[in-house]
């Protein structure tokens, strides 16, 4: 799960229980630093399985907000409602027909 840094000149992601950085630059030609360790993370923060990832580079490029997962409630069930938009339209009619 790869992220660029706000300015594009370093590049975050996950090993393991590592968040790791790696400086990076474009000129004369691309170069990449060492990569370094940030800090260490607990693996529950990590959700690689999930459509999206699992964190995000807040805008400042020095903090960062991780989806931790929950062990308290499972989810055991999924609700599925069909045809939302007409059950919304009878709840909250518009007056327009």
């Amino acid at each position: 799960e790869p992220h660029w840094s706000p300015t594009g000149t370093e590049l975050f992601f996950l090993v393991d229980h590592r968040f790791m950085s790696v400086a990076t630059s474009l000129k004369p030609t691309f170069h990449a630093a060492r990569p370094r360790v940030l800090f260490m993370t607990d693996q529950s923060f990590l959700v690689s399985f999930l459509p999206w990832t699992s964190y995000a580079v807040m805008p400042d490029g020095k903090r960062f907000v991780f989806i931790k997962l929950s062990q308290r409630n499972p989810v055991t069930q999924v609700i599925l409602v069909q045809n939302w938009f007409e059950e919304l339209k009878r709840l909250v009619p518009t007056g327009k027909k």
